[in-house]
């Protein structure tokens, strides 16, 4: 990330939008986390917010799916994303 946004968001914010790379850059074939985080890091802050808050959106509603099937469902799901952060 640029020093330029690092200054202008909070530690928690930064983390969240380092997550969201790294789950598009191990889900997007061909594309590691430099090049993810170069193409976020030139669009504007709302974009970049868009974006994280889109992909941990849709993490959260994929547990509440997994969720619905239980514990089997639950650990089945956090099996997929630690596979996926892999």
């Amino acid at each position: 990330m640029s020093g330029r946004n690092r200054v202008n968001l909070p530690s928690l914010a930064v983390r969240a939008r380092d997550s969201a790379i790294l789950v598009i850059s191990q889900v997007w074939p061909g594309e590691d986390f430099a090049s993810v985080e170069a193409k976020v890091d030139r669009q504007p802050l709302r974009i970049q917010a868009e974006v994280t808050l889109s992909v941990l959106g849709y993490l959260f509603l994929l547990a509440l799916f997994a969720g619905q099937f239980g514990p089997l469902g639950l650990m089945l799901y956090f099996a997929a994303v630690l596979i996926t952060i892999r």
